[in-house]
């Protein structure tokens, strides 16, 4: 039966030869034209042949020890295979060729076997000492061949590490100013937060002092009589319009009348007054039903009033709306009319500022 291989077809070789000509033949490094039966044995040859070239070329004795296991287990697939091939007499020819080539390329590896080798570290030693000396090598022709600096040169170089220097001290604040501005933002923060706790401390305290001062005088034998104090106009801060009275009804007009914007102010303990009108001789406050209205004959606990300190720029609180904790006075912006709102902190800073002015009695 004929094959054909890489170095051309003929019939495969007597297995009579010479030793000699058997190592001077060198097997072909791919097997081509192959039977389907053959090709996982001359799959395995060919395997073999390029382990054996790498094992060739090994430089150190490690690779060489690691190359040689891989042949032999190559090795070993090839004979397995070539066993595998007796069971097709048809294609014995091939299996004779494939064992004869085996045969040469494990006398190949024999020989790497022999051959001297160094080990890894004797080489990787001699390579670090080979690249140690051309450092020094050109170092040394660097520094020979670097010209000497100048005076000037010197004085730039101390400057420029003058300057780094400084750029490392800048870059240092500049952490430590933004560092202090996270700490005075989180002071602030507190700091708000204390006030408002503080303002709704306030005005419960405020709250509890009015509700108690009411206990006393219901309780009292002989209630408090109120004193004249001023006759007072009192005025919208935002919109600059005066309060009157029309009726027993309380609005807002844009000119001062003589007698319906005219409040008498009447003190009665701590910082309670009343508001009787000028024109109605009534008195300003909650009638029955919890609205505003200047209907009442007397000075009694629904006509109850307390301001700020500073009257031009006051909220004003009825101390008898809700049921006792108070209500500010505010003016509605659909309408503008004249209503009593709620109690507390965040309605304080929504109620509408008025201002108390004292008139001169002639």
């Amino acid at each position: 039966m004929a094959n054909a291989f890489t170095r051309g077809s003929g019939p495969p070789p007597s297995d009579t030869l010479t030793k000699a000509q058997r190592i001077s033949r060198l097997p072909p490094a791919v097997y081509e034209n192959v039977p389907a039966p053959c090709r996982d044995a001359a799959q395995t040859v060919q395997n073999y042949h390029a382990n054996v070239k790498v094992l060739e070329e090994c430089e150190t004795y490690e690779q060489k020890n690691t190359c040689q296991q891989i042949c032999d287990n190559m090795y070993q697939a090839a004979q397995a295979e070539m066993a595998k091939l007796k069971s097709h007499p048809q294609v014995e020819a091939y299996r004779l060729q494939f064992e004869s080539d085996l045969e040469l390329l494990q006398e190949r590896q024999g020989k790497q076997l022999r051959s001297p080798m160094r080990s890894a570290t004797e080489n990787s030693g001699n390579h670090k000492e080979e690249l140690l000396s051309n450092h020094k090598t050109t170092v040394m022709n660097l520094t020979a061949s670097r010209p000497q600096p100048s005076p000037c040169d010197i004085v730039r170089q101390r400057q420029d590490q003058h300057l780094d220097t400084i750029s490392q001290s800048l870059g240092e604040l500049g952490s430590i100013a933004q560092n202090l501005k996270q700490s005075f933002q989180q002071q602030n923060e507190t700091i708000d937060k204390l006030d408002t706790k503080s303002d709704n401390i306030l005005e419960k305290s405020k709250m509890v002092t009015r509700r108690a001062d009411r206990i006393i005088q219901k309780k009292s034998w002989t209630p408090v009589k109120p004193t004249f104090a001023c006759m007072v106009t009192i005025r919208h801060v935002s919109s600059g319009k005066y309060l009157a009275v029309a009726d027993t009804d309380l609005n807002l007009v844009p000119k001062r009348h003589p007698e319906t914007c005219v409040f008498a102010l009447w003190k009665r303990q701590g910082e309670i007054f009343g508001l009787k009108n000028k024109f109605n001789n009534k008195w300003v406050g909650q009638n029955l039903f919890g609205s505003l209205a200047c209907s009442a004959s007397s000075f009694g606990r629904r006509e109850e009033w307390e301001a700020e300190e500073d009257w031009t720029n006051s909220r004003i609180l009825c101390a008898s709306a809700g049921w006792g904790a108070g209500g500010y006075l505010n003016v509605r912006p659909t309408d503008h009319g004249i209503v009593i709102g709620g109690y507390g902190f965040e309605e304080r800073k929504k109620a509408d500022a008025w201002s108390i002015v004292e008139l001169t009695v002639t």
